[in-house]
This record gives C-alpha cells, structure tokens and sequence, in this order.
C-alpha cells in the first residue's frame, strides 16, 4: 500500500473547519436579497456539498488503510457500527435536549399518545436549521461502499456511472413529483459529488484543464440562471442550486486545493474542522432556541453574526471534546461484546 496515498491530508480539516463557518453563516437570518447581493449561492451555500465531497475522499482514505477490498468487507459489523454510532450519539444527546428544553417550556407535550411522532422526527433529523444531515450521513453509510466500489473498478469511467445514476435519481424524482421535505432527506442527490470526493483519493486521479474548465463554466452558467436569472428547471426543482449541476464547479476547485494544497495548515481551522459535526449540532440547536435573545439586544447585525459564530463554534468545540471520549468508550464497549464468545 502507497504510504502516500493513505497519509492523512490536514488540509481536509482546514476545509471542514470553513464549511463549519459557512454552515454557522448561511443559517443567521439573511434576507434573500443579501444572499444574492454577496453570492452565497456560489461559496455559503456550498457548505453541505463540500462534505459531502470531503466525506467521499476521507471515506475512501480510511478504505485504504483499512484494507477493505470488497463490498462484503465493507459492509462489516466493525465497518459500520463505528460510524453508526459516531453519528448516532452526539445526535441523541441534542435532540434529547431539544424535546427536554421544549417540554419544560410547555412548547411541546410528549406522552403515550405521541411519543412515535417524535420517534419518527429523531430519524428525520430532529429540529433546527439543517436538520435533514443526521439522516444524510446515516444514509451516507450504506451507500458509500457501493459507489467507492464503483470508481474503484471503473476509475474515471465511474464518475461517469455515478453522475448516470444521479441523474435517474432525479428524473424518477421529478416523474413522481417528490415532496420536497421528502426529497431534502435523501442521500442520493449527492450520489455524483460524494463520487467526486472519491474519486479525487484514488490513485489514478487526474482531471485535465479543458475537463476542469467545462465543468466550472456549467456549474456557475446554471447558478447563475437558476438564482440571479430566473431560470426554472425543468427536472431538477428542489434545492437545484445545490444539485449535482450546480455543484459541478466546485469539483475543480476542491480538487485542486486536495491535490496541491495539502501541506498548508491553520490550526485553528483545523480545530474547527474537527469538531465540524459537534458545532453543526451545536447550531441547530442555537438557532432553534437560543439566538433570539441575542436578537433583542444586538441590533447591530455585523456584531450579531459575530456573536452566533463565537457561540456556534465556541459551545461546539467544548461538545467536541466531551463527547468525543464517551462515544469513543461506547465504541470499545460495544466491540468488546461483540468479541465475546
């Protein structure tokens, strides 16, 4: 195994840490004329495909290490279980506050009557801002072993295949008029970028200039159209900014930043792109329950985006480093029943 290729690139974690800002950014209550005014749709909006594009390749990183060679290896109790509760736990602990917090207050009263209601809400990724990426990443899991597989045995050639499929994803979505709360919670119109991400750690990874150019000019033409032109898709009619089209110039970019800025590093990004999950979570609940107090006494917006971003990232980072031992020691514990006879 190419030591090279399995090293771990601490310029990821730079990435993830400006994801985690953007995350924090594009939920602070803009008004949609901002948002076009200083081109959110082209790097704050952005933040849910770079990870997804970023969990591609780190997923397939740690294939790598891991020694996993087939679909049968991948799909392991001890490769999946891990991830599961990496996920799972930290989600609990926040959505479990959430409904506390909520029925304390007299917003929410849970009982034998609706408690399955609020069962069926922990698995569509609770409450707050953002909310549909807990079920994502859950999806994520099961998924991410048959499209590394894919550019695995096809390379470049399943690019191809993934982006295929992507788009079928979308025309039966369009065919059978999805709801778009429904669709919202579905992995699979990330198929193409998570393939990306992958295929961007394999070995054979090569994208020419004129390949790079095309994809960068169809990506912002459609952005552009779709937000700044009135442009309606025809078949792409739920979160089409954010679509595999859309997402199209990203890949370039993040593939050249993978490729050749892998030894730059900024520790206090790095930090925060640690604990990207943690302060994700951390928002959710923020802006769901505890930003409006800030909002009746800094009126100055600048001070209070200022404000969200030190608490979002602040209060997430202590999250990051209490919870992370435990689910860890959850882990272990787990394993070491299943280890006994």
């Amino acid at each position: 195994m190419d030591k090279e290729q399995t090293k771990y690139n601490n310029f990821i974690d730079v990435l993830k840490g400006i994801g985690a800002i953007f995350i924090i950014i594009t939920h602070f209550p803009w008004t949609d004329a901002e948002r076009v005014k200083f081109l959110f749709p082209f790097w704050i909006e952005t933040a849910v495909p770079l990870f997804m594009i970023i969990s591609g390749y780190v997923y397939a990183i740690s294939y790598k290490k891991q020694g996993i060679h087939c679909l049968s290896e991948a799909y392991l109790p001890r490769n999946i279980v891990n991830k599961l509760i990496r996920y799972t736990f930290p989600f609990l602990v926040v959505y479990i506050s959430e409904l506390i917090y909520l029925s304390a207050v007299g917003n929410i009263i849970i009982n034998r009557d609706n408690y399955l209601e609020w069962v069926f809400c922990f698995f569509r990724g609770g409450l707050g801002l953002g909310s549909y990426y807990y079920p994502l990443m859950i999806q994520f899991i099961f998924l991410y072993p048959i499209i590394y597989f894919i550019i695995k045995k096809y390379s470049h050639k399943g690019m191809i295949i993934c982006f295929a499929i992507n788009a079928i994803y979308e025309l039966l979505q369009r065919a059978y008029a999805m709801d778009g709360n429904f669709y919202r919670l579905l992995v699979f119109r990330y198929i193409f970028i998570i393939a990306a991400g992958c295929y961007m750690a394999s070995e054979a990874a090569r994208m020419k200039f004129k390949t790079g150019f095309a994809l960068c000019l169809i990506g912002i033409a459609f952005i552009v159209g779709v937000t700044y032109l009135g442009y309606s898709p025809i078949i792409i009619i739920h979160w089409s900014g954010t679509s595999f089209i859309g997402c199209l110039y990203m890949i370039p970019i993040i593939f050249l930043l993978i490729k050749k800025v892998k030894n730059c590093r900024f520790m206090p990004l790095e930090i925060i792109g640690k604990a990207s999950y943690n302060i994700f979570l951390t928002q959710m609940v923020w802006y769901g329950f505890g930003s409006w107090y800030l909002e009746k006494y800094i009126h100055n917006r600048a001070a209070l985006l200022g404000m969200n971003l030190l608490v979002c990232s602040g209060v997430g980072l202590i999250f990051y480093f209490i919870e992370t031992p435990i689910t860890k020691w959850i882990i272990k514990k787990i394993y070491a029943l299943c280890d006994k006879p």
